[in-house]
């Protein structure tokens, strides 16, 4: 009897190192995929920026400013596709057990197409006169930034209240990985979180929504319905 309960424990370990083992598999392998999902998209995003890089190269070359509602159009979209590339690496850094250190490589890559897109709509807005307002929203943790979560949240409204004029691209302010981070925070002299460069004007320290609005319509010359309410 005691042989038996003996087999019993022991082939019940057994059974429960192979689940252990194979559910440890599973999971490198779907770790794997979507650090392969990752990397596919932070490739298309340089393309698409490339391209975008080319036609602003033709459009400043030629002088022609009929290109430019093109240029708007193909701009706005590929701003949207950062976006969702943006939320989807969020789900995956905060769900991800494992290879971190690998997608601390697609992290920076994609701060750097950030940077990219922000650059480019400045030269956006100097050659095509394009009536949009860029943000820098540089912000902290939770636990060093009380404020920068619902700045964070006022950004996201208001982007939904004045749509493709308004482009907001979120920095993580502490990101020492990219020198990006502190050439720009040096430039216009960011101390402290959260911090919004709208535009060339820096504001630290939190800005309420009706401030911010304000601030935004200014900058579009009060032309945008939502700035009349």
């Amino acid at each position: 009897m005691r042989d038996i309960s003996k087999r019993r424990y022991l082939i019940a370990g057994i059974i429960t190192t192979l689940i252990f083992v194979l559910g440890l598999m599973l999971g490198l392998v779907i770790e794997g995929k979507r650090l392969e999902v990752s990397q596919a998209g932070s490739e298309k995003q340089r393309l698409e920026l490339g391209s975008l890089q080319l036609q602003y190269a033709y459009i400043d070359q030629l002088a022609q400013e009929r290109n430019c509602n093109a240029l708007a159009v193909n701009f706005e979209k590929n701003v949207n596709t950062l976006e969702s590339a943006r939320a989807r690496l969020e789900d995956y850094y905060n769900g991800a057990s494992v290879n971190k250190g690998d997608f601390e490589f697609i992290r920076r890559d994609y701060l750097i197409a950030q940077f990219n897109y922000w650059l480019f709509a400045r030269k956006y807005q100097d050659l095509c006169k394009a009536s949009i307002v860029t943000v820098l929203f540089f912000y902290d943790d939770d636990s060093r930034c009380s404020t920068c979560s619902d700045e964070g949240f006022i950004l996201s409204y208001l982007k939904s209240v004045f749509g493709d004029k308004l482009l907001n691209f979120a920095v993580y302010g502490r990101y020492d990985s990219e020198p990006m981070v502190g050439i720009i925070k040096g430039a216009y002299n960011v101390t402290s979180y959260p911090a919004l460069v709208i535009q060339d004007e820096k504001h630290e320290g939190f800005v309420g929504r009706d401030e911010l609005k304000g601030y935004i319509c200014a900058s579009l010359n009060n032309s945008h319905s939502a700035c009349s309410t």
